[in-house]
């Protein structure tokens, strides 16, 4: 990994630099600064923003398994980490499962009726709002396995672009 190098460090740790040597060396660390914040999805200045909500959720369930699917329409940053929280007792407590850059998990909770939320969030903002599903009974015969909605910014793993917008995302 290439280590961060500005131009102009020996002529400014020796004191003798124009000032063009130094605004050629602050510049470097100010670029170096930004591609950092770019890389993990946090504002180089002041405090990153939650990402936007997920479009929608579909969740299925069956056979004691309770399959989830998120729908992200909206513009996103690869990094994005979704969650989902599942109550089996109206919402009195929620149980938190991350699944990462995942937009489906598929999973056995045993059988019962469960309310399901998801939201998002980067290791540097506070999360999305969540959006909620109907209440699904996990009780019957074991559901088919909804279509896959990818992952991150692509089909796999944190994505293969650096956000979905040809742009970078305006964040709010």
């Amino acid at each position: 990994m290439a280590k961060l190098a500005p131009r102009n460090l020996n002529a400014i740790a020796s004191g003798k630099y124009t000032p063009q040597q130094l605004y050629e060396c602050l510049k470097d660390i100010v670029a170096s600064h930004n591609n950092i914040a770019q890389q993990v999805n946090a504002e180089p200045v002041g405090v990153t923003p939650a990402p936007l909500p997920h479009s929608s959720l579909s969740v299925v369930g069956g056979g004691g398994i309770l399959d989830v699917a998120i729908t992200k329409d909206t513009p996103a940053y690869r990094g994005e980490e979704n969650f989902f929280d599942y109550s089996n007792d109206n919402g009195v407590t929620w149980h938190t499962k991350s699944i990462g850059p995942a937009k489906n998990w598929r999973g056995s909770l045993g059988s019962g009726t469960f309310l399901v939320r998801s939201y998002a969030s980067h290791s540097a903002s506070g999360s999305s709002s969540p959006i909620y599903a109907d209440p699904v009974s996990t009780t019957g015969a074991e559901p088919p396995m909804q279509t896959g909605q990818g992952s991150g910014t692509g089909t796999s793993g944190y994505g293969e672009v650096p956000y979905t917008t040809p742009l970078p995302p305006i964040r709010s």
